[in-house]
């Protein structure tokens, strides 16, 4: 089920944080790992329980504000997960081909503002239907 691979997934994630620190490029991805795990933490803790309460109840009992908001936190929670794993392959790209550059890219305040970049854009796009604009 999806719980199981999240669970899965996010300890898989806690147990790479005990790889060796030799090499800047393990720290680059550890930084990047580190918000996909607490995306898919929060998933796990916000979004499924309620996905489990709609199936077993065959319908939607939690009121009219988390019918908005559980599907906010699902959807912005998908597109920081996929984001972040799009940096990751990004990350190894570049570290790859472009070795020469790769330390001007990758320092801490971009490693940050890239981090910070999936969270705003992904909940952002959400806007429009956490507010009725779109998307009923």
């Amino acid at each position: 089920t999806v719980s199981e691979i999240k669970v899965a997934n996010i300890s898989w994630r806690h147990a790479q944080r005990y790889v060796a620190w030799g090499s800047r490029m393990v720290q680059v991805n550890y930084f990047f790992d580190r918000g996909l795990c607490v995306a898919d933490f929060i998933f796990c803790i916000v979004v499924l329980p309620f996905s489990a309460s709609r199936f077993i109840h065959g319908t939607w009992i939690h009121g009219t504000v988390l019918c908005k908001l559980v599907p906010f936190m699902r959807y912005g929670n998908v597109g920081v997960s996929l984001l972040s794993i799009a940096m990751i392959t990004i990350n190894r790209f570049i570290m790859i081909t472009r070795t020469s550059v790769y330390s001007k890219i990758y320092k801490r305040v971009w490693i940050g503002a890239m981090i910070v970049f999936c969270w705003v854009f992904s909940y952002s796009m959400q806007m429009p239907t956490l507010f009725g604009v779109w998307g009923r």
